[in-house]
């Protein structure tokens, strides 16, 4: 098992997350020809940081399509679901 894969599974993601965070610069690491170079300090700074929560904005309109599902009442009211 290579470091990125234990680093993966120490955060719980796969390995190609966690190249995707070192190609962001998001992990500080090093690539070299033998893969990615990483020490246990910039996986804890990574972990510390704060999570950024984004809210989903979606505009929802009688009639639009969602896949293959169509919005009746973008604003149902509680005590009519049961």
């Amino acid at each position: 098992m290579n470091r990125v894969q234990e680093v993966a599974d120490y955060l719980g993601c796969s390995g190609s997350n966690v190249r995707r965070l070192l190609r962001q610069g998001r992990i500080k690491g090093t690539r070299t020809p033998k893969g990615w170079m990483m020490t246990e300090e910039a996986v804890q700074e990574y972990l510390a940081q704060p999570k950024i929560i984004r809210p989903i904005k979606l505009k929802v309109e009688k009639g639009q399509k969602i896949g293959y599902w169509t919005v009746i009442d973008p604003n149902p009211k509680t005590d009519q679901i049961k």
